[in-house]
């Protein structure tokens, strides 16, 4: 998320005030992504899904979709 907006997806002071915000807020929409903006924003919402069962349960599984998104966009920018 952080990569692609540059800023954290919740706000808060202080650690804990930060942690209370990942709970109980839903992230900042990410600023519009040039490339492939809704397979980015598919990728980052399911990282920072709240439901466990929603999120990548590997960072295996999340790379493979990384790279999957890398390859569609290197074949836009080649074509």
């Amino acid at each position: 998320y952080e990569m692609f907006a540059g800023r954290q997806p919740v706000a808060g002071e202080t650690p804990a005030e930060i942690g209370a915000a990942i709970k109980r807020d839903e992230p900042a929409k990410l600023p519009p992504l040039e490339a492939e903006p809704e397979l980015l924003e598919a990728i980052v919402g399911r990282a920072l899904a709240k439901d466990l069962p929603e999120r990548y349960q590997s960072a295996g599984e999340m790379t493979r979709d990384l790279q999957r998104a890398k390859r569609k966009i290197e074949a836009k920018l080649l074509a």
